[in-house]
This record gives C-alpha cells, structure tokens and sequence, in this order.
C-alpha cells in the first residue's frame, strides 16, 4: 500500500492508491464494498449486487446503498456488534475478521468477513464464501 491515499478522491482513485486494481475487484466472487471513516458506503463491486439480487435484497443493489452507513443495512441485533469491530479496525488498524452465517432457504452458506483498515480510517470490506451447500447435506 502507499501514502498517496487521497480521502477527496473518488473512490476509484482511493483503492488505486491503496493498492487495489478496481477492475480485479469488480470481477472478484467476494462481495467486496469500501467504508468511510464514518461508515458510509463508497464503493461496492459487482459480487454485492449479485447476492442482493439472488437473495431478494430489494433497494439493495449497490447505486441504492451508495451513500449509506454500512449499519442501515445490518439487523437491529447485529448492529452494535459491527459498530464494534469496524471501529476496532479503525482504532487498531488492524484487520477484524469474522465468520458467519447466511444461508438461504436453499443454502447453507458460512461466510468469512475480513476487514481491512486503510489510511484515514477507511476499512475495506471482504465477504467470501467458505461453505456453500444444499441443506442437509
């Protein structure tokens, strides 16, 4: 990563600068979204509207939550617990992670969430799939 981290950049610029090529996130499988240090949501790739799509995240697809705190679209009893780790990775400046599951009626999934604290306390966000299967199986 580099120091060139320019906060006034869109947001395009800021993951260059910090060392992200935009079109290798945009075609990654994880879901992948960028926070500002007030947890708004500046960037998402393409995998984020994809999942909302396939899972009836209705008024979730990316251009929607662009501009939002990341907490407005987490659960109620979620909310603290996310509040709590994006800050401890912004106060830390070191990666958060976490697994977790969100299965379908279908699917099992369990997810791994890895944190990334950035300069300027941006965090940068990665959601992959450890497991997916069939339930029951």
């Amino acid at each position: 990563m580099t120091n060139e981290f320019k906060v006034d950049a869109p947001p395009e610029l800021r993951l260059e600068a910090a060392g992200f090529h935009l079109a290798s996130l945009e075609e990654d499988h994880s879901i992948i979204y960028l926070l500002g240090p007030d947890l708004r949501i500046i960037y998402c790739n393409k995998a984020w509207d994809e999942f909302a799509s396939a899972n009836g995240g209705v008024g979730l697809n990316r251009d929607a939550v662009i501009g939002r705190r990341i907490l407005d679209v987490i659960a109620e009893p979620l909310k603290a617990f996310y509040e709590n780790g994006f800050a401890q990775a912004q106060k830390a400046m070191r990666p958060w992670e976490y697994d977790y599951e969100c299965s379908s009626r279908e699917l099992f999934r369990l997810f791994h969430m890895r944190v990334l604290p950035l300069a300027s306390s941006y965090l940068l966000v990665e959601n992959s799939i450890k497991i997916e299967r069939p339930h029951g199986s």
